[in-house]
């Protein structure tokens, strides 16, 4: 399988990062953007990165199947966002390096004056994002640091707030990313708080890693992986877990499923099998009715994007059957 191509930066001296940035950039330690990338068998990475791909390779040779197919998979879900359900707006949270195609390129096929915020707490990402991540003229695609663990931050962003439009809808992408947070760090938290911040009928889509798809020799192997101080950490949430994250959305189309049998037809399609590609996907959709001001989740966002658009968090949805049929690689 081929990998996604990197482009190669040029950065300006206005698209340097902030000296906060530079200073705690350390090729040493390695990164989920940077082993992404590695896996993608991109450039944009360093020796302490391609260590820790191969780790993850030894216990789990399909590594860099299930990184690509990950790939297809947000830009699959982009193009289901943008064509069928209208979306113009798109907030990236762990975006990653750039790639030969990303969101922006995709959305603004659809929409050519759509609007993306990308998300990441990596320096080099910054540095990169910067340079490549510029959309057409009709829309436009910004860039922020930030961490998906600080939603405020995100929220009071002046780069978002001058970008999005509150009243209309976003799309907050969170792909490949929890499954390096843990519990501890109340991700639950900060995705509804974010959620809660931004306009009505907003969506939430997700993918996220599991065992659960996995043989059990791979999954002891990768157990031994996550041990690893090194690798930093990594999560491997159940069906149901990962369901937690869209509790109070309306969930839409197939459920929690894997990413290789969500909307499979669209194009770039999967090529792959869920044991390949051991990930869960989701989109749900937060309620068309705001939140009162006196609501406690609403004040608990007191750095608002949009304080007169909130969304409203319901009940939890329920979780799509458990898919056992495979799909061979054609």
């Amino acid at each position: 399988m081929t990998a996604p191509d990197s482009k190669v930066p040029t950065v300006t001296p206005d698209q340097a990062p902030p000296e906060a940035e530079i200073k705690r950039f350390d090729p040493t330690q390695a990164t989920p953007a940077r082993r992404y990338n590695a896996l993608l068998g991109g450039k944009d990475n360093f020796a302490a990165d391609r260590v820790a791909a191969s780790g993850i390779r030894n216990a789990f040779p399909d590594a860099h199947i299930a990184a690509a197919e990950n790939r297809r998979f947000v830009l699959r879900m982009v193009r289901h966002l943008a064509h069928d359900h209208g979306v113009r707006q798109f907030l990236d949270l762990g975006c990653g390096l750039p790639a030969r195609v990303d969101v922006h390129d995709v959305a603004q096929e659809v929409h050519p004056d759509a609007r993306i915020v990308y998300v990441d707490n990596d320096p080099l990402v910054a540095v990169h994002a910067r340079a490549l991540m510029q959309g057409g003229p009709q829309g436009r695609t910004e860039f922020l640091v930030g961490d998906l663990c600080e939603p405020d931050s995100i929220l009071a962003h002046p780069a978002l707030r001058a970008t999005f439009d509150p009243g209309e809808p976003v799309a907050v992408l969170v792909m490949a990313v929890l499954h390096f947070i843990p519990d501890t760090a109340q991700p639950h938290i900060a995705i509804h708080t974010l959620l809660e911040g931004l306009p009505a009928a907003s969506y939430l889509a997700i993918s996220h890693g599991t065992a659960e798809l996995l043989p059990t020799a791979i999954r002891d192997q990768l157990r031994v992986v996550a041990k690893d101080a090194a690798q930093g950490t990594l999560v491997s949430r159940t069906r149901e877990q990962v369901a937690a994250f869209a509790d109070g959305l309306d969930l839409i189309g197939p459920g929690v499923t894997p990413i290789v049998d969500w909307l499979p037809d669209l194009d770039p399609q999967p090529t792959s099998t869920p044991e390949q590609a051991p990930c869960y996907g989701l989109l749900a959709r937060t309620s068309a009715e705001a939140v009162s001001s006196a609501c406690p989740a609403a004040q608990r966002v007191r750095a608002c994007a949009f304080p007169t658009a909130m969304s409203k968090v319901g009940r939890s949805p329920a979780i799509a059957p458990a898919v056992d049929k495979s799909h061979p690689v054609p």
